[in-house]
């Protein structure tokens, strides 16, 4: 691709100058009018201000013309079309970054939340030993309850059965 383009180029300019150099000599121009009239020639523009004189220019020019419309189309073509090559490349690029950085956003909030899912996990684990531990002086507590009422209990019957005896 990058040759085609390059030899693309080098054709214009070669068109270009040798056109220039063409009418210089057949019309005795200074370089700047031939190069003008070899631009306008060769993009089909014509403006009609420059005009071949001699019967030679004449038919040179019209030769010329067949060769170098086709010839500077064709090259023009081959450069917008590598123009257009280098847009979509680009573009391509972008979205391809575009993608990488979104795959890195998306790992470190992934990698976030698995931290933050690590200390939940933690805090769990934490919360189910103080329930654990909870739970232990809870039956100790029952037990200890459990323990005064018969005492209490106990301690009632007898007071009972004082109060009988007297």
């Amino acid at each position: 691709m990058k040759r085609t383009l390059n030899n693309a180029v080098i054709t214009l300019f070669l068109l270009l100058g040798s056109g220039t150099t063409l009418f210089k000599l057949l019309e005795g121009w200074d370089w700047i009018d031939a190069f003008y009239f070899t631009g306008s020639t060769m993009l089909t523009i014509g403006y009609g201000d420059l005009v071949p004189t001699t019967p030679a220019a004449k038919v040179l020019t019209v030769i010329y013309a067949i060769m170098a419309v086709g010839t500077a189309l064709y090259s023009l073509n081959i450069i917008s079309h590598h123009q257009f090559q280098r847009h979509r490349e680009r573009a391509a690029l972008t979205k391809k970054d575009a993608i990488t950085a979104l795959k890195t956003l998306t790992h470190t909030e992934e990698r976030k939340l698995e931290k933050k899912e690590e200390k939940l996990d933690k805090k769990e684990e934490k919360l189910e030993k103080t329930k654990k531990k909870f739970e232990k002086k809870e039956e100790k507590f029952e037990d200890v309850e459990k323990r005064l009422k018969a005492e209490l209990k106990e301690v009632r019957k007898k007071i009972r059965l004082r109060k009988k005896k007297k």
